[in-house]
């Protein structure tokens, strides 16, 4: 019809001008890849970006660490992967990243930066360009070793037997685990305040990852950094965190730092009979694409909103009441650490160990002591956890 009318070349002009001045429309794929919209506004979502904290609460420290093996003694090899998913990409690593290990009295922190010290250049391409060494594991572990105690651009050491001999340094009486926490109390100091901070836990959490996604959908996070805190292969306290005396005293230092409203308790898994077991190096491989996608903006979004609705919502959106479930889309399903007659919290649930553990063979012993561990917890009512037992002596 329009190219029969005298007007069609005027009205073509028209169209054509008119799509040059439309803003281009984001296809689902960018809008996927972190072009999601705030409410309110037309910019996008703000990147928050992520502070990895690794805990292992041995009595060994830097010390217990050693090449062989693997790196299998005292599961350097656990902490050292995880470090590496933290902060690795493909490409150039995100200079932003921030990655802390807290293992004994001692403390490493790298940064994207790092990525030179690990991808060395070997070589040249037939077009010239440099070929670097690839960032596997066993090259990252020869990278760390061989500047064990030696700061490099990216790559800071805390280390406790260069405090020795200080005044201050090291005071008379205390544990491994009395200073890794004024360690960990240091390094809060020099960060922000206004962050924020996530325990991947699965007992009396406060919400579960996905809910939390939801919730900070058409939300703007008012944090720049997330701290994420994960155990190693054994737990935060390094034995499998049967006493959650190391585990509460962490959180308590992020507590003070940042305020009761900006850490939660976190669960990646949705349903109460769906408890699965993650690594620890999986979970931060994880929460790395998350924060690629921009998508953990949005979870520490939904941290702040639940949060800050008082005592009653630190119980999840599941204790929630159902108007604000509604609101909050969440339904109204008790919390899985929560006492309850039905069917599925009187059987015995396989859990995933505090600290997401990330060793299948996490406890030694007999299998008479495996047996009267899990009675223990059966007992008590608590999740039932998995135990596998192994010969004494092995790594």
């Amino acid at each position: 019809r329009i190219s029969r009318c005298r007007s069609a070349p005027v009205l073509r002009d028209r169209c054509r001008a008119a799509r040059r001045e439309a803003p281009p429309r984001a296809s689902a794929a960018m809008r996927t890849l972190g072009g999601s919209r705030a409410s309110g506004g037309g910019s996008t979502r703000r990147k928050v970006v992520p502070h990895f904290v690794v805990f292992q609460g041995d009595e060994y420290g830097v010390e217990g660490w050693s090449i062989k093996n693997g790196c299998r003694r005292n599961r350097w090899d656990t902490l050292l992967d995880s470090m590496l998913k933290c902060v690795m990409m493909d490409g150039q690593w995100a200079q932003e990243v921030k990655a802390s290990l807290f293992v004994g009295a001692d403390a490493v922190h790298v940064t994207g930066a790092v990525q030179s010290l690990v991808m060395e250049v070997v070589g040249s391409k037939p077009d010239g360009r440099p070929m670097y060494a690839p960032a596997t594991v066993h090259q990252w572990e020869e990278a760390m070793w061989n500047n064990r105690g030696r700061d490099a651009h990216g790559l800071t050491w805390e280390l406790d037997w260069n405090e020795r001999d200080h005044p201050d340094g090291r005071r008379r009486g205390e544990t491994c685990q009395q200073r890794l926490l004024r360690r960990l109390e240091s390094m809060l100091a020099k960060g922000p305040s206004d962050a924020a901070a996530m325990v991947l836990d699965y007992r009396d959490v406060d919400a579960t990852y996905d809910r939390l996604k939801a919730r900070g959908l058409h939300r703007e996070p008012r944090s720049n950094t997330v701290y994420i805190l994960l155990g190693g292969a054994h737990g935060f306290d390094g034995h499998d965190d049967r006493d959650n005396t190391f585990f509460e005293a962490v959180v308590q230092r992020f507590a003070n730092r940042l305020g009761r409203n900006k850490v939660a308790r976190v669960n990646l898994c949705e349903e109460p009979e769906d408890v699965a077991k993650f690594t620890a190096v999986k979970v931060a491989t994880f929460l790395s694409v998350e924060y690629s996608r921009n998508m953990l903006g949005r979870v520490v979004a939904g941290v702040e909103d639940l949060l800050a609705q008082g005592p009653h919502a630190r119980a999840g959106p599941y204790a929630q009441p159902p108007a604000q479930q509604a609101v909050a889309g969440c339904p109204s399903v008790r919390a899985p650490s929560a006492a309850s007659s039905a069917p599925w919290a009187r059987k015995p649930t396989t859990g995933v160990e505090r600290g997401v553990q990330t060793d299948e063979t996490a406890l030694g012993g007999s299998e008479a002591d495996v047996a009267a561990a899990q009675a223990s917890g059966d007992a008590s009512g608590g999740p039932r956890k998995c135990y596998v037992p192994h010969a004494r002596g092995a790594a």
